[in-house]
């Protein structure tokens, strides 16, 4: 009876220790699992921003607001970011064309548009590095970078360039007719606008155009009533269908030393060394 108890005994010792034993692997996997997990342990993803000295875009991840308010009010984000190189190295373009498209994008005439040396071009954040290494080597810095949140259907301007004097600027319409504006003292303007396509999520549709703001309209809180006309460079308008991580490059498609001319107005940068502009507008985020 003896031994027959002290097998009994020994058995469940065996047990209780495995059981212990089993418990413990258990906590342990466990803790390596969730040491796993903490974002910090995790290498970087490429999918970060590409960070060049100079040239640096400091969200190419799909921005994801999480806040109500911001769900409720605004609900597709774009970066918008203006470069400048100098107008000698013109020729990097010549390079960067190419790795574009224009399979999605839509004009009021592209031909107009391309006759008065206007570039856009599509693509996805995934060329960028290729991208803003050449604009780098051409000299290139990021100058402005403005983040831009839509409600559907609104308009936002991103400021494009200041004139502070009258100026005379000439362009081609939209028929071929070479027009005249005379600009006063105020802004050259991006003027933007986003609306999402409801029955496709992540979607939106882009649109984009050149317009003359008078300075007197700048004035925060001016009543309407009191506004100058604003001008629609209907010629520049451009729409294209856009998801998070799709961009948008602005270029000159030759550079023209003509001063008059709305291509050398609105990008290049004269003085000592003249530089050009180029407009890169990112799509960072839709809420659905």
């Amino acid at each position: 009876m003896v031994l027959a108890c002290v097998d009994i005994t020994a058995g469940s010792c065996y047990l209780v220790n495995m059981i212990k034993l089993v418990t413990a692997l258990v906590y342990i996997a466990a803790i390596i699992f969730l040491g796993g997990c903490n974002p910090e342990s995790q290498p970087q993803s490429a999918s970060h921003p590409p960070n060049i000295e100079g040239i640096r875009i400091t969200d190419v991840s799909p921005a994801k607001p999480q806040t109500d308010l911001i769900r409720s009010i605004k609900n597709m984000s774009f970066t918008c970011y203006k470069f400048e190189i100098p107008a000698e190295n013109f020729q990097v373009f010549e390079e960067i064309w190419p790795l574009l498209t224009d399979e999605q994008l839509f004009f009021n005439n592209q031909k107009a548009f391309a006759a008065n040396a206007f570039v856009l071009g599509f693509g996805r954040v995934e060329i960028w590095d290729i991208i803003a290494e050449k604009l780098k080597q051409a000299g290139g810095e990021n100058i402005v970078e403005t983040t831009l949140l839509f409600s559907d259907d609104q308009e936002l301007d991103f400021q494009a360039m200041t004139l502070f004097k009258p100026r005379e600027i000439l362009y081609i319409d939209t028929d071929f007719s070479m027009q005249r504006f005379d600009a006063s003292p105020g802004r050259l303007e991006l003027r933007l606008k986003a609306k999402k396509l409801h029955d496709r999520r992540g979607v939106c549709n882009f649109y984009g155009k050149i317009m003359h703001v008078p300075k007197e309209n700048l004035l925060p809180g001016l009543p309407e009533h009191l506004k100058a006309p604003e001008f629609d460079f209907r010629v520049t308008g451009f729409a294209a269908q856009m998801s998070p991580g799709d961009f948008l490059l602005l270029s000159p498609g030759r550079y023209i030393g003509d001063s008059k001319s709305l291509t050398n107005v609105f990008f290049a940068k004269e003085g000592k060394e003249p530089k050009l502009r180029v407009y890169m507008l990112f799509c960072s985020g839709i809420v659905d």
